[in-house]
């Protein structure tokens, strides 16, 4: 063996070995500081409103069936929001007042209407609160992305998704939190400080849509609207015990989403997507949000024994995993059942090295197309700020943005300056996107971890930001449909979760399955007791 190709595998070896060493020796430290009257879980408040344990579904039937007024919902989830807020930091803005009335305009129609039937086809959702992430425009209400650039800013029109639900009879109720310009999976920012996670509040409830998981998740909301470039959807939905779906791109407008710059990435990598307790919500927002919701088939039947079951347990580590054990457990209590209980057939995931390329083929991929840098999100001209002198500023401590925000802009220019490399980079990725479709199909999907542990204390994510990654960031520069499932929680009652990926364009079997998987492991687990 060459001198080179043994210091290239040392070199591999000890990238593996800190990134295990310092997530493990991180989260140890900090589980043994938060004992005892620092302990961080079990302090959201019990719910005591069980109809706020409903799906979106079962109460939209209730307002129609007038066992419960609109009203009294929406009443119900703002008390619910106020009781858990100063635990969670979770709410930007709302609309409460006006969310009050547009309840009140929904129980009069239902009140009026002598066809509820033709009412239910018409607006299957009405009277049932919902809540978006804030880069998802409400007229009138802040649209700040969590930056000091948009201080002040507010919508002046609603976004696309969100026009499409007020006419599904459904009310707008609240913006949430989101880390700075949706740029990290730890919903923090400058602006509205950090978000907890309803099942321990050191921990974080994931980013970039963490407001939204933890509301969902502590009965504050009964459902929500996100958006995903690398996970913001999946990640939070993982660490607080919720489902998440990412969809396939194009399947949902992006207008209305800001800052509205870098649209042809916004068509592309970054997709607006359902977030809520229940599949059946997520499959019912679908039908709302999709542009073509027909074409996705989304009621028709499939037979899950029919699949093929791909499988990876490990983050694309050659040496030494960084997941922990509960969590790659996941995968194979998924994989045992389709194996077993639906003699589906199943086979591991051909080239599982290619996962830990992620960070790699993610900044390829965009310089490989061109697309303008990321730092123009910052609704500032593009030679108006330099992540380098943002950096000496941060450590000076006179910079108005957040650390992370700064690292992934210094990333995009690095590799930005690196084309060529890029451009070779991007063709190894495109070789490996074939493999993954011609895999897949219409019949396949891809079982995975949600990442490589449950929700980490807060700044966690810093000890090993490429590992944390993995499994999401892939599937948006290839493209493809994926759905958080909740699996239950681990030992220190923290929820675990697996990724179901599919095919280009086959959203309906990722949604499928999570049904049948909630159906079997029992699916969302709530963080506070429900009296």
């Amino acid at each position: 063996m060459r001198a080179s190709a043994l210091f290239a595998i040392l070199l591999h070896l000890a990238k593996e070995l800190f990134f295990y060493l310092t997530v493990r020796t991180y989260d140890t430290v900090k589980f043994l500081f938060h004992q005892g009257l620092r302990d961080g879980r079990k302090k959201c408040p019990a719910l005591r409103k069980p109809f706020l344990a409903y799906s979106a579904t079962r109460l939209a039937r209730m307002i129609r069936n007038q066992e419960l007024t609109s009203e009294e919902l929406v009443s119900a989830v703002i008390a619910r929001i106020r009781e858990v807020e100063v635990y969670l930091n979770a709410v930007v803005d709302d609309r409460f007042e006006a969310a009050l009335e547009d309840a009140r305009i929904a129980d009069d129609e239902i009140a009026a209407c002598n066809n509820i039937p033709k009412l239910a086809e018409a607006k299957p959702f009405l009277g049932v609160p919902f809540t978006v992430k804030d880069c998802i425009s409400i007229k009138g209400m802040l649209a700040e992305v969590g930056s000091e650039a948009r201080r002040g800013v507010r919508a002046s029109d609603d976004a696309e998704c969100v026009k499409r639900m007020v006419a599904a009879g459904a009310i707008p109720l609240a913006i949430t939190n989101v880390a700075e310009m949706c740029l990290w999976i730890e919903s923090t920012n400058h602006l509205h400080g950090r978000t907890n996670n309803p099942y321990d509040l050191h921990r974080t409830a994931g980013g970039s849509t963490g407001g939204e998981s933890a509301l969902i998740s502590a009965y504050a909301s009964v459902w929500g609207i996100g958006t995903d470039i690398s996970g913001s959807i999946r990640l939070p939905s993982a660490w607080c015990g919720i489902f998440g779906h990412k969809p396939t791109p194009g399947l949902i407008a992006c207008k209305g989403v800001v800052p509205e710059k870098n649209l042809e990435l916004k068509f592309t990598l970054n997709v607006l997507g359902p977030m809520a307790r229940t599949a059946e919500d997520c499959i019912g927002m679908m039908k709302i949000l999709a542009n073509n919701p027909s074409k996705l088939r989304l009621d028709a039947p499939i037979n899950l024994c029919t699949l093929k079951v791909f499988f990876c347990d490990h983050e694309g580590a050659s040496y030494v995993s960084a997941i922990q054990p509960e969590v790659r457990k996941q995968v194979h209590r998924v994989v045992d059942f389709f194996r077993h209980d639906l003699k589906a057939q199943t086979a591991p995931l051909p080239k599982q090295e290619n996962i830990a390329r992620h960070q790699e083929w993610f900044f390829s991929y965009l310089a490989a197309h061109k697309f303008p840098p990321l730092k123009l999100d910052f609704d500032k001209p593009e030679n108006s700020w330099d992540p380098m002198t943002e950096l000496v500023q941060l450590i000076s401590g006179f910079s108005t943005r957040t650390n992370v925000a700064i690292c992934v802009n210094l990333l995009d220019e690095f590799y930005r300056k690196n084309y060529a490399k890029c451009l070779k980079s991007y063709g190894e990725f495109e070789q490996y996107k074939q493999l993954i479709y011609d895999l897949l199909q219409n019949d396949g999907i891809i079982v995975l971890p949600a990442t490589i542990s449950v929700a980490p204390f807060h700044h966690g994510t810093l000890c090993a930001p490429p590992v944390y990654f993995g499994f999401s960031g892939l599937i948006n520069i290839l493209g493809l449909p994926a759905t958080m499932v909740p699996m239950g929680l681990d030992s220190r009652g923290m929820p675990l979760s697996v990724q179901i990926v599919a095919g280009y364009g086959q959203d309906r079997l990722t949604l499928a399955v999570a049904k049948k998987l909630e159906e079997k492991f029992g699916g969302f687990i709530p963080p506070c007791p429900v009296w």
